[in-house]
């Protein structure tokens, strides 16, 4: 019999995952962190709750379920490669994508300032991804831009759309902080095409410059 289901976290990449930062952790949160097969999550001995603690609150830990990190590592997922998420809200999974695709942008101490870009010059071994977060409910969407925010997370752009009507072709623009492209609207004032282009009125998405690896990068699709 299961009293209450097992919780999980993740620490982030952009946060070094050291056995001192582990302790640190385990004391705010006041139980121990068991590790699991997947890198940077762990299961709680007990779950103490999330919100209120330090931890949460600073960003070194994301609250996730095991079965969506399983979903992400399944994709196996490499530098370079360029995601579509549909049904991305409330954007953990999003995020966990972000990091392995970009890893360059998503480490510790390489984040760019609020409204500047990414590293221009990251050098041949380096592949920038990207990943497109598609979902039809705004305020949904905006869940997943204040986990961004708040998690600092390099390489994504958000669109407001029915994922069975989604047909924007290669974005080429510049990914900005921190605004939501909403295809709905613009489809209604029939300018849906200048989202592919350009920043609207409806905004642009979040994120930084996106800069392709050599050779143009590899891509990949996850529909959810």
């Amino acid at each position: 019999e299961v009293k209450e289901a097992p919780r999980f976290i993740r620490i982030p990449t952009r946060v070094p995952a050291t056995p001192e930062l582990i302790k640190e952790i385990e004391g705010e949160l006041n139980t121990k962190l068991h590790p699991t097969p997947l890198e940077r999550i762990f299961k709680l001995k007990e779950d103490r709750g999330l919100s209120d603690r330090p931890c949460y609150k600073n960003g070194k830990i994301f609250g996730i379920d095991l079965a969506s990190a399983f979903t992400v590592h399944a994709m196996e997922l490499e530098p370079g490669m360029h995601v579509l998420d549909l049904c991305c809200a409330p954007g953990a999974k999003l995020c966990m994508i972000a990091e392995l695709v970009d890893p360059l942008h998503n480490r510790s101490g390489n984040y760019g300032s609020k409204h500047g870009p990414r590293d221009d010059n990251p050098g041949p071994e380096a592949q920038a991804g990207s990943v497109v977060g598609v979902d039809i409910a705004r305020q949904r969407l905006n869940t997943c831009r204040n986990l961004i925010r708040k998690y600092k997370v390099m390489g994504i752009r958000l669109y407001r759309s029915d994922g069975t009507r989604f047909d924007v072709k290669k974005n080429t623009a510049p990914i900005r902080h921190m605004r939501i492209i909403d295809l709905e609207r613009l489809s209604k004032k029939g300018d849906k095409g200048s989202a592919s282009t350009s920043s609207s009125e409806s905004g642009t998405p979040c994120g930084a410059n996106e800069r392709k690896g050599p050779g143009g990068g590899k891509s990949t699709r996850k529909r959810s």
